[in-house]
């Protein structure tokens, strides 16, 4: 046969070897599309963690540290700041989502000039916020405060009140008179307020929340929920048997006594 005639003899693919070639490459490109979509949004959603865990860790702590450093009253003024408030404080009470407080994070001798009106919470727009209202005049117990806050900080871009375990941010336990922490939660009024004569008595303040990551169109599972306990005291509690007020009467522990 001569070479013109072999190669008219030589077939091509058929059309239907064709459109089952092209559909088992369409079938391997699709599963190989399909690992990378899935890939990417594992890689995702370990960022979308990440990004929360180091957003609500960092509040936690700053919180944490507020608190810790609110001791600076003396065993007659509650650190916590109830309803109603005393006259010098322009912030609002403390309560189920918020919680506002006395601290002080300066190096200075004298602590009773040196006093923030601090608060702590969940804002409208869903961020975990920080207001601080400076000093203004008075002595202690008897602070007035700016009317309006002095700085303002954003410590998590999205944060809930962990709905699936609790209904609030903050919770108070009060000493008991044995000197020992209650374990059971102070009561808030109506609107979600703790009373002042509740605040006179907290001994620990419960923290708990979960962060969010910054992107609000983040993937489910990405949350993250974090809690933590306060307590205002300076000595163990275990070491308490009461605190002496300043009618010199022995009474139920006070913070930071």
């Amino acid at each position: 046969m001569s070479r013109r005639g072999r190669l008219r003899g030589e077939r091509g693919y058929t059309l239907i070897e064709m459109l089952a070639a092209t559909g088992a490459g369409l079938t391997i490109v699709a599963a190989m599309v399909a690992v990378l979509v899935g890939a990417y949004q594992l890689l995702q959603n370990d960022a979308d963690r990440v990004d929360a865990n180091q957003q609500g860790r960092t509040a936690m702590a700053q919180i944490a540290q507020l608190l810790n450093s609110s001791c600076v009253a003396g065993v007659d003024v509650s650190p916590i700041v109830g309803d109603p408030a005393p006259a010098g404080s322009t912030a609002p009470p403390s309560g189920a989502n918020s919680i506002t407080f006395y601290s002080s994070l300066s190096d200075a001798p004298e602590i009773s000039q040196n006093v923030d009106e601090v608060v702590v919470f969940l804002n409208g727009a869903g961020a975990l916020q920080e207001d601080v209202y400076r000093y203004v005049s008075g002595s202690t117990g008897d602070w007035v405060f700016a009317s309006t806050p002095s700085s303002t900080a954003t410590l998590v871009d999205n944060a809930t009140d962990s709905p699936n375990t609790q209904s609030t941010m903050f919770t108070y336990y009060p000493f008991t008179t044995n000197g020992q922490l209650s374990t059971a939660a102070d009561t808030l009024d109506a609107a979600g307020h703790l009373s002042a004569s509740a605040a006179q008595a907290v001994g620990a303040v419960g923290i708990r929340f979960e962060a969010e990551p910054t992107d609000a169109s983040h993937a489910p599972g990405s949350d993250i929920d974090l809690s933590d306990q306060v307590v205002l005291r300076l000595s163990p509690v275990a070491n308490a048997s009461g605190a002496t007020s300043s009618t010199g009467a022995t009474t139920t522990p006070y913070p930071c006594s």
